[in-house]
């Protein structure tokens, strides 16, 4: 990397002794706010800080430049977005005397007590303050690059409308870089507009480099002045060829901003600005399969539905693309986007048909851009490993059943048990009170072979085990030999589908024509009726709904016609059970529900 730094500086403007052009606002402006925000992919509550800093810049349009640094314990991670000089934001961090991430500084400034870091509830009143005041220096900043060398040049003026309050100023430059996609974790799914749809996590204002060195460049008083007085204008180039990547991330152009701004010493900064760089020497027609995402077919398909975010590299509006894409199990397919995607614009999210994947394995999903504008393209390819979850499989006879624990927030658990091919929702729960755990049984009746579907959500994004009690959820075959069990880690939820298999009811009629219980509910006796086409034993048995036996009448000689057998309930608590009558020719199930 070549850095080349050039300065000028000059006083009296008004006396036309500065020949250069004049991009800074020479008149006297309030302070903008420069938010250094310290980060990590491994901290979950640092998209909370990332959204309430988005909130201020977006409310103060053009005063408001955000510095996103990646550093400490959370940060130390794969990908990792560290600085390639980690010293000098360890060095940063190091003066601000946080105690835990997210944190930042608003203009490296003391509020309260004697430390500059802030916790992230505290960002909007200190940026408040600061654009409230008056500042003695404005500054501004211009880049440009070219993009077949990757000569980035930068030129920042600093106009200083009143007298410097201290000796020694520093201008800080650095780069920042939008968009980059990547691992994030979050408690609360906070910052859901720059969660995508895989999940993956849009990483915006990252700081890359500091071209200005650890703690800035010094901004010297004229011969004879103790401080650098009004009507001073100071203008700096630095000229820096921009790597290809860093720490394996590309650098990618058109994700780029610069920022600069004036600190007193190594600390309190003044005021800053950034600007987004202008390109020379980019190709015509170029595009770039930004990032590319699945969003599994539902239920019990083997298929996924492939989506891509294209980026325009080229200087001319892209209105149209041919996409060919292929997998392991699907022959190549060529899909046709049309639209508008000016230079630099990543907003071309293209979905894709349907393509077969290996369910429960991974697969390979094969992207090429084949032609722009109707020109042919080579080498715009890229690939994507996919694993679809394979439904479950249950064997059953007519029931699955649910074991839900909850955490000590159960207002926030609600879930439902839906077919697939009728799209009947046959039962829902929740939500439930909060203050202690609940333990809630169900049944869900299913009456044919098919794809059902169990979803289950919580409303604050943490699961159901994630410090408030101990929850889980198991899904139970009717006979308790398959079941799925959940450790209640799903974040804001989990999405199950199920591949059911029942018994053949028809093999039951032929031997067992009906079968009714009274009264039901019942207290402590109930009678059984059965009616038959033949003689058979049968084996009648009492379930709980958990699937456990709980009575067991053993194996009972039936005639052909009605049959009643009598059934002592006394020993049952309260609550729903189920009868089922085994006979070699089939089974058939009633529920009874006991109530004292």
């Amino acid at each position: 990397m070549k850095k080349i730094i050039l300065s000028l500086m000059g006083v009296c403007l008004a006396s036309g002794l500065m020949a250069q052009t004049i991009f800074v606002d020479t008149t006297a402006q309030n302070k903008n706010v420069v938010l250094e925000e310290y980060t990590g992919v491994g901290c979950g509550y640092c998209p909370d800080g990332h959204a309430k800093a988005n909130a201020i810049a977006e409310a103060h349009p053009g005063r408001v430049v955000l510095v996103n640094i990646h550093q400490g314990s959370y940060a130390q991670t794969t990908p990792n977005y560290i600085i390639e000089n980690s010293a000098w934001v360890d060095a940063w961090a190091n003066q601000t005397g946080l105690e835990g991430y997210p944190a930042g500084t608003v203009n490296r400034r003391v509020f309260s007590g004697s430390s500059t870091a802030l916790d992230r509830g505290s960002f909007a009143s200190a940026a408040n303050t600061v654009l409230a005041e008056s500042s003695f220096v404005n500054t501004a900043v211009q880049a440009s690059v070219d993009a077949a060398t990757r000569i980035m040049t930068v030129t920042v003026q600093t106009y200083y409308t009143g007298n410097a309050d201290d000796s020694i100023n520093k201008l800080n430059v650095v780069l920042l870089q939008d968009s980059i996609i990547g691992s994030q974790h979050n408690y609360g799914n906070y910052n859901s507009s720059y969660i995508t749809a895989d999940g993956q996590y849009i990483h915006m204002h990252m700081l890359r480099q500091i071209l200005t060195g650890e703690w800035g460049d010094t901004l010297a008083a004229n011969a004879g002045d103790s401080v650098i007085t009004a009507g001073t204008l100071i203008t700096k180039t630095y000229i820096d060829t921009l790597p290809a990547t860093i720490r394996i991330i590309p650098l990618e152009l058109g994700s780029l901003r610069v920022a600069a701004y004036v600190a007193k010493n190594n600390q309190t900064i003044y005021t800053g600005n950034e600007c987004t760089p202008s390109y020379i020497n980019l190709p015509v027609l170029q595009a770039q399969i930004y990032a590319k995402s699945v969003t599994e077919v539902r239920a019990c398909a083997d298929s996924v539905t492939p989506s891509l975010q294209v980026r325009n590299t080229g200087s001319t509006t892209i209105t149209s693309m041919e996409i060919g894409y292929y997998s392991d199990n699907n022959a190549q397919q060529t899909y046709t986007w049309s639209g508008s995607l000016p230079m630099f614009s990543n907003s071309a999210n293209i979905t894709l048909p349907n393509v077969l994947v290996n369910a429960g394995t991974q697969s390979v999903i094969n992207y090429e851009i084949k032609s722009i504008n109707g020109t042919a393209q080579t080498g715009l390819t890229s690939t994507m490993n996919v694993t679809k979850a394979a439904a479950l499989a249950f064997n059953t006879t007519d029931r699955i059943l649910l074991k839900l624990k909850t955490d000590k927030y159960g207002s926030e658990t609600t879930w439902l048990f839906r077919d697939v091919a009728s799209g009947d929702t046959i039962a829902t729960g929740g939500p439930y009170a909060n203050g202690s755990q609940h333990i809630i049984y169900d049944t869900f009746t299913v009456a044919a072979s098919g794809c059902y579907v169990f979803e289950i959500f919580d409303a604050d994004g943490n699961g159901i085990n994630a410090g408030q009690g101990t929850g889980y959820y198991y899904l139970y075959n009717a006979d308790s030999t398959q079941s799925y069990k959940s450790n209640g880690k799903y974040g804001s939820g989990e999405y199950k589908a199920i591949n059911v298999t029942t018994s053949s009811l028809q093999e039951v009629a032929n031997a067992i024509t009906s079968l009714s219980i009274y009264p039901n509910p019942a207290k402590d006796v109930a009678n059984i009726s059965v009616s038959l086409s033949q003689n058979t034993k049968a084996e009648v048995k009492v379930t709980d709904l958990m699937g456990r036996i709980v009575m067991n009448l053993g194996s009972k000689s039936l005639l052909r016609g009605e049959n009643t057998i009598s059934l002592n309930t006394s020993s049952l608590e309260n609550g729903m059970y189920f009868i089922s009558v085994n006979s070699n020719n089939g089974t058939m199930t009633q529920k009874i529900t006991i109530s004292k």
